[in-house]
Parts: C-alpha cells; structure tokens; sequence
C-alpha cells in the first residue's frame, strides 16, 4: 500500500510540475539504501546497541513524516463518471503488468542470486562475494537518476527497448565469462537495464482512462510484484536441475520479453 501511495503521489507532484521526475524519485531508495547500509554498519562497529538503533531509525522516520505531510499533493479526483475507482484492467494495463512482472522477477534474481553466483561460480570469498549485488544495484540507482532526461528526450518506449536490451545483455555477459570484473561488469548492465522499468510503467499506468491513477498502479503492481515472489526460488529450482549460471538465463528471456512486449505494444506506450 505504501509503494502504491508514494508512485500515486509522486505522479502527481510530476503532472503538477510538468517534468518527469518519477525515476528520480525511485532512485532516491536506493540513496536511502545505501544510507541506511552504511548507518548500520557505523552503528554495529561502535558496539550501538540494537534497540537504540531501532528508536533513532523510527523517531527520525516519524520526524519526516508528519514534516512533508503539509507538502503533500491532492490526488486527481475523477474525472466523470466513467472513471471508477476500479475496473477490471484493460489489455494496456495488463501487458504492463507483464512487463512489470517481467523486471520484478529480474530484480528479485538479481537480488538473491548475483552474490551467491559470484561466491559459488566465481569462487570469490565471502569477503568480496557482495560485490555482484553492489555492482547490481550501484548501477540501477544510477540508471535511474539518468532515466528522466532521457524519457523525456527520446519516449518511454525507446528507453524501455534499452532496458530491456540492457538487461538481455548484461547477463549474457555475465554469464559467459569467470573474470570477476568482467562479471561486474554484467551485472552492471542488468543494474541499468532494470533501473527505470517501473517509473516508467506506473507512469503509462497512471494515464489509464478507465480508472483513476493510483487504481492503475494497483493493478499494474498486483501483477508485477508476483515476480518479486516467485523469481527466485523458480531459480533455484531450476539450479537444482541444470545449475545456477543455466538457470540464470531466464534473466535473459525476461530481458526479451520486455523489449519484444514494448515493441509490440508501439504506439501505446511512447
């Protein structure tokens, strides 16, 4: 509900300014990521006692939040009557969704397995064997502070296609070499790839005629975030049968399906 929330409100905030923004914004959690990786980190080598961290971490949260509550924007009433609050999605919504589901599943791999692909395949130590996931998500974040001026200079549709090239690619390489920078590198890729697939789906989403914005972005989530759920322990599975940088590629077909869903779609999406 609070990732509905926020995209609802930063699409607002983007239609009120005229700019795209929205990307930008998703790269701010990975900022806030980093930021409380790094805090913690700080606080477990000063011996900082757990319970401690944990009422900082909330007063500061609840401090932040009731200072921007006056900031928020209204959300778009409707429009006429034939917008309801909820419909049964359109075939548009629907093939977003399948893109969503498609770069969700993406991130969700990338998130459990990229470390322990690195450790395992690559036979680096525990010590370093992170750095598949930071190379992953360093390069998504960057991805997504660039995605705005790009979306605006060149369509939503074009830059999905990359993304979904990006993605295709970067595994391949990843996959296709034991030189642990060269790995990076790949993982890097797939980092850019995934970056500004959902700002960009919630925000062709939120022109949904049928139904209001934040209806949209609920439908087009409930379908995309099944993959957060399923994409890796369908890895694993798959591991078990065929091993780990095998069961990789479906990285890959995610990729494809992307760029072949957006190009399908045409017109609709740019």
């Amino acid at each position: 509900m609070g990732n509905i929330s926020l995209n609802a409100q930063g699409i607002s905030i983007q239609h009120l300014i005229g700019k795209s923004i929205l990307s930008s914004l998703h790269a701010m959690w990975g900022v806030g990521a980093f930021g409380a990786a790094a805090l913690t980190d700080w606080m477990m080598e000063n011996d900082v006692d757990t319970s401690f961290h944990y009422r900082v971490v909330s007063a500061a949260a609840l401090f932040f939040l009731l200072l921007l509550f006056i900031f928020l924007v209204k959300d778009p009433k409707l429009k006429d009557e034939q917008q309801k609050i909820f419909v049964w999605p359109t075939r548009g919504l629907l093939m977003l969704g399948l893109i969503c589901f498609c770069v969700a599943m993406s991130e969700g791999t990338m998130a459990d397995w990229s470390s322990l692909y690195y450790r395992q395949i690559i036979h680096q130590s525990h010590v370093v064997s992170a750095l598949g996931y930071t190379a992953f998500a360093l390069f998504m974040t960057i991805g997504r502070f660039l995605s705005d001026p790009l979306v605006e200079r060149f369509g939503h549709g074009t830059v999905l296609k990359t993304n979904g090239i990006l993605i295709a690619t970067g595994i391949l390489v990843a996959l296709s070499t034991d030189i642990p920078s060269i790995v990076l590198a790949g993982f890097a890729l797939v980092g850019l790839g995934v970056s500004s697939v959902f700002p960009i789906v919630y925000i062709l989403a939120s022109k949904e005629k049928s139904m209001v914005p934040s209806a949209a972005l609920a439908a087009v989530s409930s379908v995309g975030f099944i993959g957060f759920l399923i994409g890796p322990p369908v890895i694993g599975w798959i591991a078990q049968g065929i091993g780990l940088r095998l069961a990789l590629l479906l990285v890959m077909v995610l990729g494809v399906t992307i760029y072949l869903l957006t190009l399908r779609e045409g017109k609709r999406i740019n």
